[in-house]
């Protein structure tokens, strides 16, 4: 919190309301991201804090550029993938400032609970497809409830692969393996068919989301689990498809063939006070019938 004060603070406030909580988890969660990513950044706790920070402002002029014009930054994949996934530190940099997130932004610290209450405590998994890990956090999370199971991570970034892999070694996960693949490339064939399958905010990322459900659906075992996240009215760099509602997202999984078992939708806090855009995230547990 020190190195938030004195550098950054217009961030102290926000932290400190989500950390008077009380929650016990919040403080669980913020010392197990903090010790083990620290490790992983160059500049130990000041690079997270300096990540975090970049992170918080590239997304408030995003999402204000967003709100006034209607449209995302980037308008294609290939745009995406060349502004971000191809740049080996710009990629890593957000990465770690995602994962602090997870306690820092109340939203997503709400869905970390969802993910750890309401899915982990649901499935009993043997085979876990991860598709985009990008920081690992969620992967690794299930294998340490479930360290019988093995996890087959995909994503096109190699920061992240070396991200997720780098964090694997650090806490003894010895059955997770990641690969810098296209998850449309992936075919049952080679891969199997999995009981679980994690994607967090992928949706939109990509310019055909129905795509992703129906990929997910064929790489499903029958009555297997999904948990997947995606981002609502949420401008990123890297992002390019436009969600409105929930309800979009929860019709494609059911276009897509899947049951919806469980979803939470969360809110971010709102840039101007006058915003008639709330940006959103929903998570859903889905399974294949």
């Amino acid at each position: 919190m020190a190195i938030v004060e004195n550098n950054y603070p217009y961030l102290v406030s926000n932290l400190k309301n989500i950390m008077s909580t009380g929650d016990k988890r919040i403080y669980e969660l913020s010392e197990r991201i903090i010790t083990l990513y620290s490790e992983v950044a160059n500049g130990g706790v000041k690079e997270l804090a300096n990540s975090f920070a970049w992170l918080v402002m590239e997304t408030n002029r995003l999402q204000l550029e967003y709100e006034l014009s209607g449209v995302y930054s980037s308008t294609s994949f290939s745009e995406a993938k060349e502004k971000v996934y191809d740049k080996t530190e710009i990629m890593k940099r957000y990465m770690l400032a995602l994962v602090v997130t997870q306690f820092a932004w109340k939203n997503h610290f709400d869905l970390w609970c969802f993910y750890c209450d309401k899915f982990l405590q649901l499935i009993t998994p043997k085979r876990i497809l991860e598709i985009a890990p990008g920081h690992g956090l969620f992967g690794h999370e299930a294998l340490i409830q479930f360290p019988q199971a093995e996890l087959i991570g995909i994503d096109i970034s190699d920061a992240s692969v070396i991200l997720s892999q780098t964090l694997a070694k650090m806490q003894s996960i010895r059955n997770a393996k990641y690969k810098i693949k296209d998850i449309f490339t992936v075919e049952k064939s080679n891969y199997g068919l999995f009981d679980t399958i994690i994607c967090g905010e992928l949706l939109e990322h990509i310019p055909e989301p129905i795509r992703l459900f129906k990929k997910i659906y064929e790489l499903m075992q029958p009555n297997g689990f999904v948990y997947i996240t995606a981002a609502i009215n949420a401008a990123a760099t890297d992002h390019i498809y436009i969600f409105r509602h929930q309800d979009e997202v929860k019709q494609l999984a059911v276009t897509a063939g899947f049951l919806l078992e469980n979803s939470l939708c969360t809110d971010a806090p709102r840039i101007r006070s006058d915003s008639r855009v709330c940006s959103q995230t929903i998570a859903m547990i889905l399974k294949r019938s």
